[in-house]
């Protein structure tokens, strides 16, 4: 009895956990729709860190940082993107990073 108790408990804290940082996701992505980028910066901060290995956070905060000009933090994190995944939006992204970068 007690066994099933104590695994109750634990299913029950790893879906809590699940759905706090969906719901840090989803504040992050409603931040960055409606251009608050420092705060958005800061929710998917916090996504990544129970989530750090989603490629899309990592391209995502890249796009936040684009649009603070922090060019490079965004080269940096579309490049922790693109060592999860490949993808040419990512590429492509990057890219217009760098060229800002150096300016």
């Amino acid at each position: 009895m007690m066994k099933k108790i104590i695994i109750s408990f634990c299913a029950l804290f790893v879906s809590t956990a699940l759905f706090a940082a969906d719901d840090v996701i989803s504040t992050a992505r409603q931040l960055a729709t409606n251009a608050d980028y420092y705060k958005a910066l800061m929710e998917y901060t916090k996504a990544l860190k129970t989530e750090k290995k989603d490629p899309d956070l990592f391209f995502e905060r890249g796009d936040v940082k684009y649009h603070l000009e922090n060019y490079s933090g965004a080269i940096v994190d579309y490049t922790s993107s693109l060592q999860l995944e490949t993808s040419s939006q990512t590429y492509v992204a990057r890219g217009k990073a760098y060229l800002l970068d150096k300016q």
